[in-house]
C-alpha cells in the first residue's frame, strides 16, 4: 500500500506515512499546524512506537531513540536548540530514567542513574578536560548522601552531602593528605572535629562553629604534646582562662588570652615554679607585675614596660646616666679639661683627688673606686670606656 497523506483544517499537511485500517502504522512524518516537521519515525496504532526522532519547529532534532505508545521508552539522545547532544541514556515513560550520560560541547560531563528526568542514586561530574569533579549519590538532581569531591585531580572532599554541601561527617583534604575531618553543617565546618598538618599528625581538636574554631586543644607539630587547651574567636585564642605548654606538655602560662595574645596571668619556668605573675602586651611583660625566686619569694613588685621593669628611680637614674655620657662626650670633643663633678657609672660626686681618666682614649669620667672596678674587669664595663665604647682600656686613678 503506498504512504497516505493527512492535513490540518489549514490545509497545511500534518502526516505522510504508511497507515492501516485508515490509523498511522509503520514509518512516517508527523507535522505541527504550520507544517512543520514534528517527528519521523515508527508509528503503531496511531502511535509513536519504535524508533524515531523528534525535531522542533526550526527542523532542528531534539531527541532520537526508542518510543512506545507515544512516550520515549528505552534508549535515547537530547540535543539543544544548536542540534548538539546534551543527553544520552535510558528513558521511560517519556522521562529519562535509568543510566545516561551529559554531555556539552566539550564532551562528557556527567554519568549516572536517573529517576523520573532527575539524577537520583549513583552518579559522577567531570571537568571541561575529563577530569573527575565528583563521585557519589545524588537525590532530587543534587548531591546528596556520600560521596568524594575532586579538584584538580585531587581528592578535596570524602562525606556526606545534604541539598549539593557538605553536611554531616566528613574529611577535608589537602594535596591529598588529611586537613581535617569532623562535622559539617551547610558547607562549614560546625561541631566536633580535628585538624591535621601536612604529615597527618593532628594539630587541632575540638567544636567549630560556622567554619571557626571554638573551644578545643593545639598540639605540636609531633601531635602528641598538648600545647594549648582553652576558647578561641576567629581563628585566634581567646579565652579568660586558658594554659599554654610548651612541646614537653609542661604549662609555661596560665590566664587571660584577646585576639592571640597574653593579656595576664602567671608564666611558669619548665620545673613548674611560677615566675611571673601580671600583665602582659604583645607577648611580653607589661604593666602591673610581680616576680618571684626559684624559692618562690618576691623579687620585684612594680611595673613593666616591654619585658623589662619600669621602676621610677631606675629610669630617672638612666637619664640621668644618658644625660651624664652625652655631657662627657660633649667635654671631651670641645677639649675642655676641668674638673668632671660626677662619675658616668655611679652618678655619684667626684670629689678632688677621687677621679680616674682611660690612659688609652683620654676620658676622665669615672671616680676611683669605678675606674679600678673597671680597671679589673669586673661588671658590664670590664675593660671599657663608658664613653667612647673604646674596649682594653686601662683606668689610672688620679690623686
Amino acid at each position: 500500500m503506498p504512504p497516505s497523506r493527512e492535513y490540518h483544517l489549514s490545509g497545511a499537511l500534518a502526516y505522510e506515512g504508511f497507515t492501516r485500517g485508515g490509523v498511522r502504522h509503520g514509518s512516517g512524518a508527523e507535522y505541527d499546524e504550520q507544517g512543520k516537521l514534528l517527528y519521523m519515525g515508527s508509528f503503531c496504532e496511531g502511535e509513536w512506537h519504535g524508533a524515531g526522532q523528534e525535531y522542533d519547529g526550526e527542523g532542528i532534532i531534539t531527541h532520537k531513540g526508542d518510543y512506545v505508545d507515544g512516550n520515549r521508552n528505552g534508549h535515547g539522545i537530547d540535543y539543544d536548540g544548536n542540534g548538539m547532544r546534551i543527553f544520552e541514556g535510558s528513558f521511560r515513560d517519556g522521562k529519562r530514567d535509568g543510566y545516561g550520560e551529559g554531555f556539552d560541547e566539550d564532551g562528557k560531563i556527567c554519568d549516572g542513574y536517573y529517576c523520573e528526568g532527575i539524577r537520583s542514586g549513583h552518579g559522577r561530574e567531570y571537568d571541561t578536560d575529563g577530569t573527575l569533579l565528583y563521585d557519589g549519590t545524588y537525590v532530587d538532581d543534587l548531591r546528596h548522601g556520600y560521596g568524594h569531591e575532586y579538584e584538580d585531580g585531587m581528592l578535596v572532599y570524602a562525606g556526606a552531602y545534604f541539598g549539593d554541601l557538605w553536611e554531616g561527617m566528613g574529611a577535608e583534604f589537602k594535596e591529598n593528605c588529611i586537613h581535617y575531618d569532623g562535622m559539617f553543617v551547610e558547607g562549614k565546618r560546625d561541631g566536633a572535629g580535628a585538624e591535621y598538618n601536612g604529615e597527618g599528625r593532628v594539630v587541632f581538636r575540638g567544636t567549630y562553629d560556622s567554619g571557626n574554631r571554638v573551644r578545643g586543644k593545639e598540639f605540636d607539630a609531633r601531635g602528641v604534646c598538648c600545647v594549648y587547651s582553652g576558647g578561641f574567636r576567629n581563628e585566634l585564642r581567646d579565652d579568660e582562662d586558658a594554659f599554654e605548654a610548651d612541646s614537653a606538655g609542661r604549662v609555661i602560662f596560665k590566664g587571660k588570652w584577646v585576639s592571640g595574645a597574653r593579656v595576664c596571668g602567671k608564666e611558669f619556668d619548665h620545673s613548674g615554679r611560677c615566675v611571673y605573675m601580671g600583665e602582659y602586651r604583645d607577648g611580653l611583660w607589661h604593666g602591673k607585675g610581680t616576680t618571684y625566686d626559684a624559692q618562690g619569694n618576691v623579687t620585684y613588685t612594680g611595673t613593666f614596660e616591654r619585658g623589662k621593669r619600669d621602676d621610677p628611680m631606675v629610669r630617672k637614674r638612666l637619664r640621668e646616666r644618658d644625660t651624664l655620657v652625652t655631657v662627657h662626650k660633649r667635654a671631651a670633643r670641645e677639649g675642655v679639661t676641668g674638673e668632671v663633678p660626677t662619675c658616668a657609672l655611679c652618678l655619684e660626686a667626684m670629689h678632688h683627688g677621687d677621679a680616674s681618666w682611660a690612659y688609652t682614649c683620654g676620658h676622665r669620667c669615672l671616680c676611683g673606686d669605678c675606674g679600678e672596678s673597671v680597671s679589673k674587669g669586673k661588671g658590664k664595663w670590664k675593660n671599657r670606656c663608658p664613653i667612647c665604647k673604646q674596649d682594653g682600656v686601662t683606668m689610672m686613678r688620679m690623686f
